[in-house]
């Protein structure tokens, strides 16, 4: 399916949802390659996408937080990802997707097009805008009881910094 063909389906899928839903979605399909993420799921069980501070302990296999923490003040990361690290099972698998902070050029095309969306047409929620290092997010989830697994740039041919990084819930036997 070319790409004017998949923002023509994501533009039709989110009719109901109106014109500020509509934009989003294709701005997050042309900004953000999915189809390279959907692998790094594991094939089966459960998985915490949402709802993290009401999610039960221990209950999910992995979790994804994408596009999330930079619109979490840097002070209050720490206590968000334990939350998310607590409702995963040991051994479960934790998908960070991230906003990070090289290639410079393309970190400060993500920081305006984030202002735009936050502060101007404010289509997305968020107390602030900070980006980190992939070294720092490393830090931020290994400090909370993770392990991380690998990390890999997400970015060719896109305008944005991105990058996953994957960890698995430290347990009892590690």
């Amino acid at each position: 399916m070319t790409s004017l063909r998949v923002i023509r389906g994501i533009w039709n899928a989110y009719t109901a949802a109106g014109g500020d839903e509509r934009i989003r979605a294709v701005v997050r399909y042309v900004l953000f390659s999915w189809s390279r993420l959907l692998p790094l799921f594991p094939a089966s069980g459960s998985v915490l996408d949402e709802d993290v501070a009401a999610a039960p302990a221990e209950a999910y296999d992995a979790a994804s937080v994408i596009h999330v923490l930079y619109l979490i003040p840097v002070d209050q990361r720490r206590r968000f990802m334990s939350h998310v690290l607590a409702a995963l099972r040991p051994g479960g698998t934790l998908i960070l997707v991230l906003n990070v902070t090289r290639p410079r050029w393309k970190h400060w095309v993500a920081y305006l097009q984030e202002l735009v969306m936050v502060n101007g047409l404010r289509l997305t929620k968020g107390a602030t805008i900070c980006f980190q290092s992939l070294e720092e997010y490393v830090a931020l989830v290994e400090g909370c009881g993770a392990s991380v697994t690998s990390t890999r740039r997400l970015d060719a041919g896109r305008p944005y910094a991105h990058a996953v990084l994957i960890a698995r819930k430290r347990g009892a036997h590690d």
